[in-house]
């Protein structure tokens, strides 16, 4: 079967970008849109080779999974049928190729669809998985804190036992290298892992149950929550704090958080009808930057 995905036309698409008719393509054996103008179907030399792409679409149509790439207006472009039907989060390698979570592991995927493993360690437990810049990828898996080097290496595991819960995490990266920040559910706990391979707790945050963290470009930590609105921050002149609730019609939660140039946010929420991308800034005023009808997304991340 040969299922022809929208290219990059510059015209929104909406109901059609992962809804194709009543029934999904099948994902082991759809082909993917590489002719013409193929939005981001090579690695570049400085990574994925179209610079309209800025973030990367984990969607869910049925049993259907795809990765899709959007500009920063939300518009899609290449649309990457993947064999791995119980894909839960992806982050983008700047190796040019995505890295998503299933059945506990870490799989690459090319532009091309070509599912290999990143690592072939199956985790008691995956939960929230970032690429940095350099290729580091750091791992939250809930009992333990896990990082892998550009090429799928653990090079360092920190095990916390049964005293957090760690959900997410967030890799920074400068001249120093890199550093891996993760947040837990219960407390919440905001902890980095230091040169020593130890773990340090940065802050206790008075912040219920959050399971989505960032860091914006001025070292401000953000975090939400998948089963509501509430978007809240930390920083140490400020300490934490409330900033918006990004709650619009029929929301079922925030699936990401995406730092902007500017130093605002980009919350991604999943609605019963589809997706809104809601700007936020640092004082909590929000704006709808725009909407996607009919789609299902899992997770997205932006693409380095």
């Amino acid at each position: 079967m040969t299922v022809t995905f929208p290219r990059w036309t510059g015209v929104p698409v909406t109901a059609a970008l992962f809804l194709f008719g009543c029934a999904a393509p099948d994902a082991s054996d759809a082909e993917p849109d590489t002719e013409g103008t193929a939005f981001l179907a090579q690695r570049g030399p400085d990574g994925l080779d179209d610079p309209r792409a800025t973030y990367a679409v984990l969607a869910a149509a049925g049993q259907a999974v795809s990765v899709t790439l959007l500009d920063s207006a939300g518009t899609p472009g290449l649309t990457i049928p993947v064999a791995l039907p119980r894909a839960t989060g992806l982050t983008v390698h700047p190796d040019g190729f995505f890295i998503l979570k299933a059945d506990r592991r870490l799989y690459s995927v090319a532009t091309d669809g070509r599912v290999d493993e990143f690592n072939d360690t199956r985790f008691p437990w995956l939960y929230g998985a970032t690429a940095a810049p350099d290729g580091t990828v750091s791992v939250a898996a809930e009992s333990e804190v896990v990082e892998l080097n550009a090429g799928g290496e653990i090079v360092n595991r920190v095990p916390t036992g049964g005293t957090y819960c760690w959900m997410d995490t967030t890799v920074h990266a400068d001249s120093d290298g890199s550093e891996s920040t993760v947040v837990d559910l219960w407390g919440s706990t905001l902890a980095s892992v230091t040169e020593d391979r130890e773990l340090d707790v940065i802050a206790h945050l008075p912040f219920d149950s959050v399971d989505i963290t960032t860091r914006d470009a001025d070292g401000r930590h953000w975090f939400a929550r998948t089963d509501d609105g509430n978007v809240y921050a930390w920083d140490e002149s400020d300490g934490p704090r409330w900033i918006a609730d990004v709650s619009v019609s029929g929301l079922e939660g925030v699936r990401s958080l995406m730092p902007r140039a500017d130093g605002s946010m980009l919350a991604i929420a999943q609605t019963v009808s589809g997706v809104s991308a809601v700007r936020i800034d640092i004082d909590g005023n929000t704006t709808t930057a725009w909407t996607r009808s009919g789609v299902l997304w899992m997770d997205v991340a932006e693409v380095l």
